[in-house]
């Protein structure tokens, strides 16, 4: 996380449905030290800890070994390990249990990306999903065999030695070996600076900003270097490909 204070309020709703549903949920948030009031908002609840790491900037690689680590000595049953603007919704204490009783150490799940038309008003009771109606089918597994599902995130660490996942979590290589259970009753919806276009191309000069010098030395998150023509004409790309994703 680093400076998210504008989706918290939606981030917090979609966890606090999980623990609504009987799932006993504790996130642990790392935290780049932001400079907004994202800290404060989430640090006085209790099931959320907050660790904060240091990099120069945006560093994926540094962000690829916290997300390959963070989850090994957990005790849970299922640990999910997602970037802060990453959030589940659906049956999802349902489909854990058909995983334990299955012995699979791996869900996949379709994925989508917000794409809204202007930034709403926070409402509670309100899901992002259901203000923006608005979401394209993001392709953001790069395993050829799994293009069509979303990131890895939810695992079994007690079956899962190592999930190996590259930078951004978009290829994982699990180990010993994966059994992987692809749900239809789960989707992973992505805010990925969708709260409106005028957002999304501020969003992305303040991140190119703050690229780390290896990112931009490996050509990580070059997408943030567009130009505003660019990012505009990209976003409207994705309005164009949008479904209405409100159920």
């Amino acid at each position: 996380m680093y400076n998210e204070e504008d989706i918290i309020p939606y981030i917090h709703d979609y966890w606090q449905k999980l623990i609504d549903e009987g799932i006993d949920l504790h996130v642990y948030v790392y935290d780049n030290y932001s400079t907004d009031n994202s800290v404060k908002l989430l640090q006085d609840i209790p099931w959320i800890t907050i660790r904060q790491f240091h990099s120069d900037g945006q560093n994926d690689i540094i962000q690829a070994q916290i997300k390959n680590s963070c989850w090994k000595e957990s005790k849970a049953d299922f640990v999910c390990v997602s970037d802060f603007d990453e959030v589940l919704w659906g049956n999802l204490a349902e489909e854990l249990e058909v995983m334990k009783q299955n012995g699979y150490n791996v869900m996949g799940t379709k994925w989508y990306a917000f794409c809204g038309d202007e930034k709403p008003t926070y409402t509670p009771g309100m899901y992002l999903h259901q203000l923006f109606k608005k979401g394209y089918k993001q392709h953001i597994n790069h395993h050829p065999l799994y293009h069509h599902l979303g990131k890895f995130m939810i695992i079994d660490p007690s079956k899962v030695d190592n999930m190996n996942w590259s930078v951004g979590n978009h290829i994982a290589n699990p180990q010993p070996q994966m059994k992987l259970y692809v749900s239809d009753k789960v989707v992973a919806f992505h805010v990925n600076k969708g709260l409106s276009e005028d957002y999304f191309v501020e969003k992305r000069q303040k991140m190119n900003k703050r690229l780390s010098p290896v990112n931009r030395k490996y050509g990580l998150c070059y997408e943030y270097s567009y130009t505003e023509e660019k990012n505009r004409e990209e976003y409207r790309g994705y309005q164009n490909e949008a479904v209405d994703i409100s159920e």
